[in-house]
């Protein structure tokens, strides 16, 4: 059974007799939002609908908790103090130079 409310269509469905309500919704993706999908469902062996409900409900989940992106737990971090200067120690001090000497390249 098929039930309208506006622009989404509510499937209706008895599952052991109780009755299940799914949303049926459309999503326009982009050439290289569906590639990265079809790769998702292909590597993980799980069908879109699948990888989609799961990306829905992490996504919403952390966006009603207020979760932190990686970008904003860092921020005050970022920039702050001065990069390490080269080693003290005699052995140290050579391979540093050996690791920071740039590669011989072929012009």
């Amino acid at each position: 059974m098929l039930e309208s409310f506006g622009k989404a269509a509510i499937l209706c469905v008895f599952l052991n007799n109780k009755k299940v309500f799914a949303m049926r919704l459309s999503v326009r993706l982009n050439p290289e939002e569906e590639r990265l999908l079809e790769k998702a469902c292909q590597r993980s062996a799980r069908s879109k609908s699948d990888i989609v409900r799961q990306g829905v409900r992490e996504v919403c989940a952390r966006i009603v908790r207020g979760d932190k992106t990686p970008y904003e737990l860092g921020a005050d971090l970022f920039g702050a103090g001065d990069l390490a200067g080269p080693p003290t120690d005699k052995t140290k001090r050579t391979v540093w130079k050996k690791l920071i000497k740039p590669a011989n390249r072929i012009d």
